[in-house]
C-alpha cells in the first residue's frame, strides 16, 4: 500500500518545483540577453548605424570576387554563396554640399559589420544562403534592383563615409527593448530563485524525520544497580 505524503513533504515538493521553474526562466532570460546582444546590439554599436543618414546612391560597378563563403541554411543544412562586391557613388540627401562620394555597398548593418574589416574579396553586398541554387535567384533579383547604373536610396555614416547600407534593420527602440525586457526578467527570476532556494533550504531542515521523540520520565527503565540476576 502506498503511503500518502505528509503536509511537510507536499510543501517540499511545491517549493522544489517553484525553485526549478524560477531557475529555468532566469537562465532563459540570460540566454536571450546574450543572443539579442550579439544579433542586435553588437552590429548597431560597432557600425554606429543609428547615426546613418539618407543619401542617393548609384551603382558604378559590381563584380564576382571569386570567393564562395560557406553559410548555414538551417538545421543540418550548410551551403555557400558567391560573393559579389558593389561599388557605388552617393550624394548625401542633406548637407555635404552635393559632393559625390565613392563607397562599398552592403545590404544591412549586419552585413556591414561582417564585411567592413574583411578583405575586398569578402566584402559581399548580400549573403543569400540556400541549398538549392546557392542564392543565384536572389542575386539575380538583387542585381536587377541595385545593378550598374541603378539609382536608389541608401544610408551612409558621416563618420565613416566609405561604406553605405541599403536598409537599417534595427532602430533605437529595438536596441532598447532587446536589452530592457531580458534584463528585467533576469533580475526578477534570479530574485525568485534565491527566494525559493532559501525556502527549500529551510524546508529541508524540518519535517517528520528531523523531529526528536522525547521519552517521559515514567517510561524510562529502572536504573541498573550492577547486580546479577539468576534464574532458578
Amino acid at each position: 500500500m502506498t503511503r500518502s505524503k505528509s503536509p511537510q513533504e507536499k510543501e517540499k515538493c511545491k517549493i522544489s518545483a517553484w525553485f526549478t521553474v524560477s531557475l529555468s526562466l532566469a537562465a532563459c532570460c540570460l540566454v536571450a540577453l546574450i543572443v539579442l546582444g550579439v544579433v542586435i546590439v553588437q552590429p548597431v554599436v560597432e557600425t554606429d548605424s543609428l547615426s546613418f543618414q539618407e543619401a542617393n546612391c548609384t551603382t558604378v560597378n559590381s563584380y564576382f570576387t571569386g570567393e564562395k563563403p560557406s553559410c548555414s541554411c538551417g538545421k543540418y543544412c550548410s551551403s555557400w554563396y558567391p560573393c559579389h562586391r558593389y561599388l557605388v557613388r552617393y550624394v548625401p540627401a542633406a548637407g555635404g554640399n552635393g559632393t559625390a562620394r565613392d563607397a562599398v555597398m552592403f545590404d544591412t548593418e549586419g552585413g556591414l559589420n561582417k564585411g567592413r574589416t574583411a578583405g575586398e574579396d569578402l566584402q559581399c553586398a548580400t549573403r543569400p544562403c540556400n541549398n538549392y541554387d546557392h542564392g543565384d535567384s536572389e542575386l539575380t533579383r538583387f542585381n536587377t534592383t541595385y545593378g550598374e547604373g541603378q539609382i536608389y536610396t541608401c544610408l551612409y555614416n558621416p563618420n565613416d563615409p566609405g561604406f553605405v547600407i541599403l536598409t537599417r534593420l534595427f532602430t533605437w527602440n529595438a536596441v532598447f527593448h532587446s536589452m530592457l525586457w531580458p534584463s528585467i526578467g533576469s533580475v526578477i527570476f534570479s530574485a525568485l530563485t534565491v527566494y525559493w532556494g532559501l525556502r527549500c533550504k529551510k524546508a529541508s531542515g524540518t519535517g517528520p524525520d528531523s523531529s526528536i521523540t522525547v521519552v517521559s520520565k515514567n517510561d524510562r527503565p529502572p536504573p541498573y544497580d550492577g547486580g546479577f540476576i539468576y534464574n532458578n
